[in-house]
């Protein structure tokens, strides 16, 4: 945290509403302590600050509008999970950034940076570069979330150290369409942590891979995964593989590709690759 804020909801207050239309790109816009506190609005910080952050351990915040966010002149992130226990619930509604498609510029959807058991679900995350980044800790659970037209990717699940991120579930989301500046570079969904479940999501139309990973013990599971520029399903570098029962067609190089021991291949549909 800057420091500086619009608006500061502190850990004793609660089931408050608050729409916002900011204009100050200086400030972070809206610091988040207390519990089940509604938010939406069209946000504007800037220069590396978070338009919404989230502090407080054990709470739940949620969308009570389709809400815009312009972050296109540096690096910030939208929605930021600064604490462990937080459930972030879209509501239904969407965020929107500005579609800014810059190597440069990294902007988030929602962030997560060393925080564990976080829930985020029921909405829709648009044009940012990229839409959800999880960078460590572990139970982790996205569900019911549709990410289109991220600029570098849908769901990043990423660690420097492979034990640090684990037991992270995606299941029941569209991810579709997230490119952006450098062809091939774009994944729907990229695993770079062990002990991760990928089920029942639609992945497609990306110009790298629906769904890598260079991790172990990944399960992959219930997936239409199609269209997309390299494999549809990618997994390599570890071991300890299960995938089954997703239906892979129409991307470009192969349906599904492994390479590693101890895997598990059933019961997957794989046509036109």
């Amino acid at each position: 945290s800057s420091g500086v804020y619009s608006v500061l909801v502190d850990s004793n207050s609660d089931y408050n509403n608050i729409s916002i239309n900011s204009t100050d790109s200086t400030k972070e816009d809206v610091i988040i302590a207390g519990d089940k506190n509604g938010i939406g609005g069209n946000f504007t910080s800037t220069n590396g600050l978070v338009a919404i952050n989230i502090t407080g351990s054990g709470k739940m915040l949620y969308l009570i509008e389709n809400s815009t966010f312009l972050s296109a002149t540096t690096d910030g992130s939208t929605i930021n999970i600064g604490a462990s226990n937080v459930v972030f619930d879209f509501a239904g509604y969407s965020i929107t950034g500005d579609n800014y498609t810059a190597a440069s510029y990294n902007d988030y959807g929602v962030y997560i940076d060393g925080y564990n058991n976080t829930v985020i679900r029921n909405g829709f995350i648009y044009l940012f570069y990229k839409g959800i980044n999880v960078n460590g800790g572990y139970h982790t659970n996205i569900t019911n979330m549709t990410l289109e037209g991220n600029a570098d990717g849908g769901i990043y699940l990423y660690t420097s150290d492979s034990s640090a991120l684990s037991n992270n579930t995606v299941s029941d989301c569209v991810i579709n369409n997230n490119d952006g500046y450098t062809a091939g570079s774009e994944y729907g969904v990229d695993i770079l942590t062990s002990n991760v479940t990928i089920r029942r999501n639609n992945i497609s139309n990306h110009e790298g891979y629906g769904i890598y990973t260079a991790s172990s013990n990944v399960t992959v599971y219930g997936n239409n995964v199609s269209s997309n520029s390299v494999e549809g399903i990618y997994l390599s570098g570890g071991n300890y593989y299960n995938v089954s029962e997703n239906n892979v067609s129409s991307n470009i190089n192969r349906g599904i590709y492994i390479s590693g021991s101890n895997s598990t291949i059933y019961k997957n549909n794989v046509s036109l690759n």
